[in-house]
């Protein structure tokens, strides 16, 4: 995974939370969530990352859908 990929997880994680340092108790229960299963998940650790990599752009894309329809 690159630099790149990175970077945008973590973009896509701060517009879904109070930023990367939230307390909010669900927002700390998906971050533990995802350490986890980047560090013990099936596979190798970069396919580990690209799965969620994919599943964040996939839940920014139906953000942005969602709330184009809104407004």
């Amino acid at each position: 995974m690159s630099d790149e990929d990175e970077k945008r997880i973590q973009e896509i994680l701060s517009r879904f939370s109070d930023g990367l340092e939230s307390k909010d108790a669900k927002v700390q229960q998906v971050k533990d969530t995802l350490q986890a299963f980047l560090e013990n998940g099936p596979g190798t650790r970069e396919e580990r990352q690209l799965i969620v990599l994919d599943k964040l752009l996939l839940i920014d894309a139906s953000f942005n859908d969602f709330r184009s329809k809104r407004n």
